[in-house]
C-alpha cells in the first residue's frame, strides 16, 4: 500500500558544495510518490541539512548532512515509520516511550561508513515519532568536524569534567532503555 497522507523534505538552503547533492536526493525521493514533496524552508544553515514533516506537522526526525550509505535506509525508514507502515513498537513499548520525561533533543554522531549505527538512527527516529516532545537529529560527522572536536574538548576539560561526567551518566542511563527497547549498538560511533 502507498502513503496515506503527505510527506515534506523540508531543507535548508546552503552554500556548502553538497548542497545540490541533498536537493536532488530529496528530489528523487519526492518522484517516488505524488505524496512526498522535497521543499526549502526558508532558512540557511551552514552545511546541508533538513527535517521530515508528515501531514503538514514536524514528526521530530532530522538530518545534518547528507544520508547514503546505510542512513538512506534510515531516511526511508523515517518516512514510511511517520506513515504508521513498517516495523512498529508495539503498544508497550510506545506507552514507555510516551511514559519519558520529556523535552527529549538528541543528536546522533555518524559515520556513512558504520554499519551499526542506523540502527541506532532508527531506533530513535521512532521514538521521535511516539513521544510528542522527542526530537532527533542525525548527524554526519564528516560535515561537522569542528563539532566533534569541541566535543572532545568539553570530555578533557577538567572544569566541565564533573558537569560532563553527570551528564553522560544521565545520557547513559537514557540509552539503556534504548539498547532494552530496540537491541544493541555498542559498537555504533567509530570518531
Amino acid at each position: 500500500a502507498g502513503l496515506q497522507n503527505q510527506v515534506a523534505l523540508v531543507y535548508d538552503s546552503s552554500t556548502h558544495s553538497n548542497q545540490g547533492e541533498l536537493v536532488a536526493l530529496l528530489e528523487g525521493l519526492a518522484e517516488t510518490s505524488s505524496l512526498i514533496t522535497a521543499r526549502p524552508s526558508g532558512q540557511e544553515g551552514p552545511v546541508p541539512s533538513f527535517r521530515i514533516e508528515y501531514a503538514g506537522k514536524p514528526t521530530g526526525i532530522s538530518f545534518r548532512g547528507i544520508p547514503g550509505g546505510h542512513e538512506f535506509t534510515s531516511l526511508v525508514l523515517a518516512i514510511l515509520n511517520a506513515d504508521g507502515k513498517g516495523k512498529l513498537p508495539d503498544s508497550g513499548l510506545s506507552s514507555r516511550i510516551r511514559g519519558l520525561k520529556g523535552p527529549v533533543r538528541i543528536k546522533t554522531y555518524v559515520s556513512l561508513t558504520c554499519e551499526n549505527c542506523p540502527d541506532v538512527v532508527q531506533a530513535l527516529n521512532q521514538m521521535a515519532l511516539t513521544h510528542a516532545d522527542f526530537q532527533h537529529e542525525m548527524v554526519d560527522g564528516a560535515y561537522v568536524q569542528d563539532e566533534i572536536a569541541t566535543l572532545g574538548k568539553l570530555a578533557s576539560d577538567d572544569e566541565t569534567s564533573e558537569e560532563l561526567k553527570k551528564a553522560s551518566y544521565e545520557l547513559l542511563g537514557s540509552m539503556n532503555f534504548v539498547v532494552e527497547c530496540f537491541g544493541n549498538f555498542v559498537d555504533c560511533v567509530d570518531y
